[in-house]
């Protein structure tokens, strides 16, 4: 069954999280032995990411993040400095099984990406995303990130009156916007990115301008290469005899083409490589999963027109559990999830039984929160 997919990939092509090159900083020391990492296109502020020269300003939302004042070219310039989130902060932990552990380099040159691609302008709107400068490693080992704070915008959770209608209305054009800007979809997992992580101000012609903040829980997807994956995806799962199109565009998985069942399967591979990657979604392995699945819910369904919707719901159960389970295992927690489905009736019996299944199985996110000093 034909489907519309979209071609167009990120300009340059989209780093993996944590396939980041080492590369692309320009180091400088300081006669304090302070370690400057400079992005090439900020090697002009070198004077003014010294941290001697940095006068604080104040904290801002936490301490994590503050503002200090410096100087570049004989004039003032505010910079915005963070700190890594500590291990029990409260974000870190809710998303540790959706993004990978990366360190203050990674993040700045994520940030330097989507400054890059986050960008559009019309007669009312301008969107941009903060620009990083790069990152400073004190004498202790100590590393912060530094930003070029930007002036004449607030937080949106500050403004009232006009200003908030104004910013709401520009929220939901920026929502529509950053699905497809230069091949790159943008998705702030931040249910506070509005008050938050969004700045608001207006041009001299009165146009809004709205500024992306702290992006490093902002998912960049090249979507490119998302329908390069879900035709190779679907391609795999016709060629078991089952047809991904049926289910295309239910409203049980919201997924971002369309194409439910490929793209909860892609899904499932987060934080895995290559070559697991392959292993996970090959017709031996994905194409049985599936084939269970929908045989399972042809059983379990109370009437037929529920079958569907069966099938989405069971599926989505066991690729999220699977996504919990670490890389190296999330194979074989597939195989025996396969055999499960074969041999159970009910949703109850199923679950019932996966949790005895998940329990053999590490977890990349362990009940309690705990980590337990896992790498991957």
């Amino acid at each position: 069954m034909a489907r519309k997919l979209v071609n167009t990939s990120c300009e340059g092509g989209l780093p993996a999280p944590n396939q980041i090159s080492a590369g692309g900083f320009v180091r400088k020391v300081t006669p304090a032995n302070v370690e400057l990492f400079l992005l090439p296109d900020a090697i002009e502020y070198e004077g003014a990411v010294d941290p001697v020269k940095w006068k604080s300003i104040g904290y801002v939302r936490s301490p994590r993040t503050r503002e200090v004042g410096s100087e570049h070219n004989g004039r003032p310039v505010s910079l915005m400095v963070r700190r890594d989130r500590s291990k029990n902060d409260e974000t870190r932990t809710s998303f540790s099984d959706l993004f990978p552990e990366v360190g203050v380099r990674e993040r700045v040159q994520k940030a330097a990406f989507i400054h890059k691609h986050l960008v559009y302008d019309d007669e009312n709107l301008t969107v941009r995303a903060e620009k990083p400068v790069g990152y400073v490693r004190y004498p202790d080992g100590l590393e912060e990130e530094v930003y070029l704070k930007d002036v004449g915008v607030v937080k949106i959770g500050e403004l009232g009156g006009n200003d908030r209608d104004d910013a709401k209305a520009a929220v939901k054009k920026y929502n529509a916007i950053k699905g497809n800007l230069r091949g790159c979809m943008f998705m702030d997992y931040d249910l506070n990115e509005e008050e938050d992580n969004l700045l608001f101000g207006r041009r001299s012609d009165g146009g809004i301008v709205l500024v992306k903040i702290d992006t490093e829980y902002t998912r960049v997807v090249d979507l490119g290469e998302l329908a390069a994956k879900v035709r190779k995806v679907d391609e795999m799962l016709e060629s078991v005899g089952f047809d991904p199109g049926e289910y295309d565009n239910l409203p049980v998985y919201s997924s971002i083409s369309g194409h439910n069942v490929a793209e909860r399967l892609l899904d499932a591979c987060r934080l895995m490589d290559g070559k697991k990657e392959a292993e996970f979604l090959s017709a031996d392995n994905a194409g049985a999963l599936v084939k269970a699945v929908e045989a399972h819910s042809e059983r379990a369904a109370k009437d037929q027109s529920m079958v569907k919707t069966a099938f989405m719901g069971a599926l989505s159960n066991v690729l999220t559990a699977c996504a919990e389970i670490v890389p190296a295992q999330r194979t074989r927690f597939a195989t025996e999830m396969t055999a499960l489905l074969a041999e159970t009736s009910s949703e109850r019996e199923l679950f019932k039984e996966q949790g005895k299944i998940e329990a053999r199985f590490k977890r990349i996110k362990p009940i309690g929160g705990e980590k337990d000093d896992m790498r991957w």
